[in-house]
């Protein structure tokens, strides 16, 4: 198991490293162009850029006074992409041992700087967490005390940061959108609890806000599973 899961990580460490390419030089700074078009279903059917099959423009994203294109990798959106870099960021953290090495503190760094260009608030979190639980259960106990109270200290800072971002993110569509997902599953998952509606269940689309009629994908996997396999 815990080879399939370094194996899992190494992989989407290079994902994230070719992701990072063609969304800085691509996306960002406009100075590759794409290499095609790529036509998905999600809610409607869309049309992304593509870079070799490889990356892919699905949405931008307000971020500071920018409006960018979020690091969506092969993935529909960034809040996708991002969830499997942490936990590949998780697994080179606390189960490949190799990440005592160069190889390892690079490979580390490409997650990292993957993560945060999908312009992703949870996953942020996700980055400010991992570190600080290495950093208070990690080493060999010297210091213990002190560094207690130094991760109570980052605790308390990054909670702050998260609340501001999270108030700024609350003004967005896609926040909107997040909300109404939880809710919506929910109520589908409460149609079927034990069993769930089976794979693919489309009666979600009965549930979404009048508000979102032009955009009826969805996102939110934790109720998705629940609404189509139960408990």
């Amino acid at each position: 198991m815990t080879r399939i899961l370094t194996k899992y990580s190494d992989i989407m460490a290079i994902l994230g490293a070719i992701s990072l390419i063609f969304w800085l030089f691509g996306s960002t700074l406009n100075i590759l162009s794409s290499t095609g078009t790529f036509t998905y279903y999600w809610g409607i059917e869309r049309t992304a850029n593509s870079y070799f099959g490889l990356y892919f423009e699905t949405n931008k994203d307000g971020f500071l006074f920018y409006n960018l294109y979020k690091n969506n990798g092969i993935f529909t959106e960034g809040p996708m992409h991002s969830l499997n870099l942490s936990l590949a960021l998780a697994i080179s953290t606390f189960i490949d041992k190799r990440n005592l090495h160069k190889k390892g503190v690079i490979k580390e760094f490409v997650l990292i700087l993957s993560i945060c260009s999908a312009i992703s608030v949870t996953s942020v979190g996700c980055i400010a967490l991992i570190y600080i639980i290495r950093y208070l259960f990690g080493g060999n106990g010297r210091h213990k005390s002190g560094r207690t109270i130094f991760a109570f200290v980052l605790i308390i800072v990054a909670s702050q940061v998260l609340g501001q971002l999270l108030e700024m993110k609350s003004t967005t569509n896609s926040y909107s959108y997040r909300i109404d997902d939880y809710i919506v599953g929910f109520r589908v998952w409460i149609d079927n609890i034990i069993f769930g509606g089976g794979y693919g269940v489309r009666n979600y689309i009965n549930y979404l806000s009048a508000w979102r009629a032009d955009n009826t994908g969805y996102s939110n996997s934790f109720f998705w599973i629940l609404s189509q396999g139960g408990i």
